[in-house]
């Protein structure tokens, strides 16, 4: 191992072979990451696997944690593994150790238990609240995903050390990879997509409505969801079971698909649709539209940003989704080009290796202007 290297530590205890928004983004930073200047060092729970994420340079190694206990993890063994490996950068993600010993860079993906709180349970509103405060307070660089969380951040918290906004992006290398086929036991028919994780805010509910109205004909078309479950019962669980047999056969939900299967889903999709009710980004909009594949998405906090680029794709209320779904499935050639020119603009403006070189300076600039 070259001495002549920026010694960075990554917690990455969500790289465990979930699907979601954080693991997408610490993944794909730092495998664009250039490799002679940086040492990355990765904290891992028990059996997570790197290659899953093509996190497998040299300059890439994984330290399996010790433990499962957060408050172990985070008050002695990450500040021990930090001196152990001359770390002079740490990345975290939305929670921080007690103890700092380097400099600290902290991703807050969003603040959605400060501002949503009627969609989170209390002791979650609480314990987030501190975290996020403490690391945004204590951080030498908060980094966010959106200026719309940007913005919430300085709202909640005041002035804040250094916040800089590095965006999610697109994989570009994955896109129009050969297609797997569907998973198997899937989808026969033409299908209707959703990917997100399972909480109420969320609103996946909102696409059994549609089914249950019509406006979604299940002889006509499947309706796949992709997202991992949470802890929380949600409105769309209590709701599958009463609907007709012949509309839950049409329906089929996947908790973990690999990325290579993901992408293929987006592809091979009629439309994707993304209903939440509050996001700190909205990653799975943008890689629809990568993909080729038209998402209708809420109009809604971070996604505003979409808007802009994709203004026929955004609905402001379920009405308007109705209407604009039925006026797809009706004539899908009306959207063709307004499809084409959202695909462009996104790919040109999300970029993760743009991303990755934004990271890259500002781990320079905490390691003393370091430029190797």
């Amino acid at each position: 191992m070259s001495d002549n290297t920026v010694h960075i530590f990554v917690e990455g205890h969500a790289l465990d072979g979930s699907s979601q928004g954080v693991t997408t983004y610490i993944a794909n930073l730092y495998k664009n990451f250039e490799a002679r200047q940086f040492n990355i060092f990765v904290g891992l729970e028990p059996g997570s696997d790197l290659s899953e994420y093509e996190l497998n340079g040299d300059n890439i190694h994984p330290i399996y944690y010790s433990t499962q206990n957060k408050f172990w993890r985070y008050t002695y063994e990450i500040p021990l593994l930090i001196k152990r490996h001359s770390i002079s950068v740490a990345h975290f993600q939305y929670i921080t150790p007690l103890w700092k010993n380097c400099s600290w860079i902290t991703t807050i993906h969003d603040i959605l238990p400060l501002d949503f709180r009627n969609q989170f349970p209390l002791s979650f509103q609480v314990t987030r609240t501190f975290f996020y405060w403490v690391a945004a307070k204590r951080s030498d660089i908060c980094l966010t995903v959106s200026n719309y969380t940007a913005e919430r951040i300085r709202a909640r918290f005041g002035a804040v050390k250094h916040l800089e906004i590095i965006e999610n992006g697109i994989d570009q290398n994955a896109l129009g990879s050969d297609r797997l086929g569907r998973l198997s036991g899937g989808s026969k028919k033409p299908y209707i997509l959703c990917v997100s994780r399972f909480e109420n805010r969320k609103r996946q509910h909102l696409l059994l409505e549609l089914i249950a109205q019509g406006i979604i004909d299940t002889s006509k078309f499947d309706m796949i969801f992709v997202g991992a479950a949470t802890h929380e019962r949600t409105e769309f669980d209590t709701r599958l079971p009463a609907m007709p047999s012949r509309d839950r056969k049409a329906i089929f939900r996947f908790e973990h698909v690999s990325t290579a299967e993901l992408t293929s889903l987006y592809e091979d999709a009629v439309l994707t649709i993304y209903p939440s009710l509050a996001e700190g980004f909205g990653l799975p909009v943008i890689e629809s539209f990568a993909n080729g594949t038209p998402c209708f998405f809420a109009n809604n906090t971070a996604m505003t940003d979409f808007r802009d680029i994709a203004p026929e794709f955004a609905f402001d209320n379920p009405d308007d989704l109705n209407r604009k779904i039925e006026q797809f499935l009706r004539e899908p050639k009306y959207f063709s080009r307004s499809l084409e020119n959202a695909k462009q603009k996104l790919l040109e403006r999300y970029d993760w290796s743009r991303s990755a070189v934004r990271l890259q300076k500002l781990i320079f600039e905490l390691d003393g202007g370091l430029n190797k």
